[in-house]
């Protein structure tokens, strides 16, 4: 697609979104040959005293610029919406994402592309989109992405490049009201370049079995590496890790709705603690290191040593 041709899509893409009475403003930023970016100044709905204010008490403006981001596919795919640099990230409803990129609202709950070519025209479909984009923001300025009577959500994980596939039952039968952790058995698939980050170019799969396992059994079939070509299959270990209770004996409860953030080995630690689970997950992961040492005196081990070493790292 030609660089004018993505510009004359993004002024159409506008021009359709100001159809809507909440979008006050926009303006193309830039197009090229892979993508186009459009702002769009959208009048937030809040009460009076908010609106006084200029901002909610969650941290929604009463003016909020969105970015669009049009990929070198659209329309055949809908636009991307970015919010704005430093725009609360303790709200449900976001998308999992670094804490480097600006947040995405979740829109919809069902498939994006589909919805966005649910009304027939391009048209339409941005005007819809606009729309779920108002009402999200509408709610976030309320405090109410989530029906709090309905009880408690999970942390989007949607677009992620990891897949941890485990009975969610068995690990809320496990947790007591004490801290702690259980060791299982699973099952790896890797697809990808071997030394690179799971990302867009590297696929993880765990399959978590039911079977404790203790650590301090120095079973050679516990963390096992094959290869094929680009891709990685063999045995390995999943930790669930619940947090301790508080110092008043009460159940540990996070204040906070915390988004999926997680990009590296120190940011995981870090988000442990936040939830209360870092004693329990550092426990799990001495018991590992010791584990990892034993058998690399007495074999060598495909996997990297040791874990300490890594806090920053990427995942891998």
């Amino acid at each position: 697609m030609s660089a004018d041709g993505l510009g004359d899509h993004a002024e159409r893409f506008l021009t359709a979104a100001r159809t809507h009475r909440e979008c006050r403003g926009g303006r193309v930023v830039s197009a090229d040959d892979s993508s186009a970016i459009v702002e769009l100044d959208i009048d937030v709905e809040m009460p009076l005293h908010m609106r006084i204010d200029g901002v909610s008490a969650s941290g929604v403006r009463r003016t909020e610029t969105v970015a669009a981001l049009l990929g070198p596919r659209y329309p055949w795919s809908p636009p991307t919406f970015f919010l704005r640099e430093g725009f609360p990230r303790d709200l449900p409803h976001l998308q999992p994402g670094p804490l480097t990129e600006p947040p995405r609202p979740c829109l919809i709950d069902d498939n994006e592309r589909e919805y966005f070519f649910l009304f027939g025209l391009v048209e339409l479909g941005v005007f819809h989109l606009v729309h779920q984009l108002v009402l999200w923001l509408r709610h976030a300025a309320e405090g109410a992405l989530i029906d709090r009577q309905q009880g408690w959500e999970p942390t989007l994980r949607r677009d992620l490049f990891a897949d941890i596939v485990i009975d969610a039952e068995a690990c809320r039968a496990a947790v007591d009201r004490n801290g702690g952790h259980r060791a299982l058995k699973a099952r790896y698939l890797r697809v990808g370049n071997a030394d690179g980050a799971i990302g867009p170019d590297v696929f993880a799969l765990i399959d978590v079995s039911d079977r404790q396992v203790p650590l301090s059994r120095h079973d050679d079939e516990l963390l096992s590496h094959g290869t094929n070509g680009r891709d990685a299959t063999g045995n390995t270990v999943c930790c669930v890790a619940w947090p301790d209770k508080l110092p008043s004996g009460k159940p540990f409860v996070a204040a906070t709705y915390m988004p999926e953030t997680v990009t590296t080995f120190g940011e995981l630690l870090a988000r442990a603690d936040e939830l209360g689970c870092g004693r329990s997950l550092r426990v799990f992961l001495d018991g590992l290191e010791r584990w990892f040492h034993d058998r690399a005196s007495k074999t060598r081990s495909p996997f990297r040593l040791p874990l300490s070493c890594v806090p920053d790292g990427p995942f891998t």
